[in-house]
């Protein structure tokens, strides 16, 4: 009761100060940063799409709106509570972008090459990228979900994709099922995968030209459609991603192929008709998904750890809750027969 007491009163002065700096939160600068974000590239899009009318309720201006509205106001929310942290995760967005556009355009105008500019055009829109052709509601939720529910994997795919962009290692990058795929001469792993951004080593072939084709996939193809696998673990898993599904999968655990096998080779079939390419695709068999037990430990453990010791207490109980979910995961499970292991580095 003790202990209990004394965490309350901890909680009480905490919450006096995070109303305080509640009122100090510069409103109207996050809400139009992430407002004009998502809209200059809903623009940008409805040029190349030739969208019938922005003024649709189900129009990607509305979804834009939307999606920028909510982020800014969760970015508000993490500036009272760590405003530092949130400083420079704005900056990691905005600084890699104008460098590389900035980069692109020297190169451009010197030697005729605009595929660097071309890139981090690409990578810079997938940050923030609607899928076209959905209703109001899901539309907005995508665009949110990148910027808060798939971090910070997403995150870290941006910053990557962008730096190996400037340093010239990649040929290309599209977005293609809602993911940006970067191809070209990837240092660190034949294919890997970081939330909405896929990273993939072209070996001195062409680069694919997406994940859809169909009939019998080249290898090439195989290991895209793999790690498009990964992202679908993402987008379901969100904050425990980098836990629940990339540390067992560096560490080559193979219920984690296995399942982002099977969620491809789903997708592929429901959404487009396509055969499946790996032999882990089992109509019966149901994906690994995250317990709610393991959303529950990373909260409670960061709440508990912001009100001991403020930004470093919830960092330390992310850290704490991510090495349980890591190593409660990395274990053997009864999985169907997969095919050729694609796993990243292989």
């Amino acid at each position: 009761m003790i202990v209990f007491g004394a965490m309350s009163e901890e909680f009480s002065y905490w919450l006096v100060l995070f109303r305080h700096n509640l009122a100090l939160v510069p409103w109207l600068w996050f809400l139009g940063f992430w407002m004009v974000y998502f809209l200059i590239f809903v623009l940008l899009r409805r040029n190349r799409n030739d969208e019938k009318s922005i003024w649709h309720r189900d129009s990607p201006l509305w979804q834009g709106l939307a999606a920028g509205l909510v982020t800014g106001a969760v970015g508000g929310l993490f500036y009272a509570l760590a405003p530092r942290l949130t400083i420079a995760w704005l900056l990691l967005i905005v600084i890699p972008a104008v460098a590389g556009i900035i980069a692109g355009l020297l190169k451009l105008k010197r030697k005729g090459d605009r595929s660097l500019f071309d890139n981090a055009l690409c990578i810079t829109e997938g940050n923030v990228h609607i899928s076209p052709g959905q209703g109001f509601l899901n539309g907005s939720l995508e665009g949110i979900s990148r910027q808060i529910y798939e971090q910070p994997q997403t995150l870290l795919g941006y910053l990557i994709s962008q730096l190996l962009n400037l340093a010239g290692l990649v040929e290309t990058s599209m977005i293609s099922g809602g993911v940006v795929l970067s191809q070209g001469n990837i240092p660190f792993a034949s294919g890997v995968s970081f939330g909405s951004f896929i990273l993939a080593a072209t070996m001195g072939k062409k680069p694919a030209a997406g994940f859809f084709h169909a009939g019998r996939p080249s290898r090439q193809v195989k290991l895209l459609r793999h790690e498009y696998g990964h992202y679908l673990q993402s987008r379901g898993s969100g904050w425990i991603y980098l836990f629940k599904y990339g540390i067992p999968s560096a560490s080559m655990f193979v219920w984690t192929e296995a399942d982002a096998e099977y969620r491809s080779d789903r997708r592929m079939m429901k959404a487009h008709g396509i055969t499946p390419a790996f032999s882990s695709y089992d109509q019966d068999y149901k994906s690994i998904r995250p317990g709610v037990w393991e959303y529950l430990l990373m909260a409670f453990l960061i709440i508990a750890g912001a009100i001991k010791g403020g930004l470093g207490g919830s960092i330390g109980g992310w850290l704490v809750a991510a090495g349980i979910i890591a190593a409660i995961n990395m274990r053997t499970r009864n999985m169907p027969a997969t095919g050729e292991n694609m796993s990243p580095g292989k």
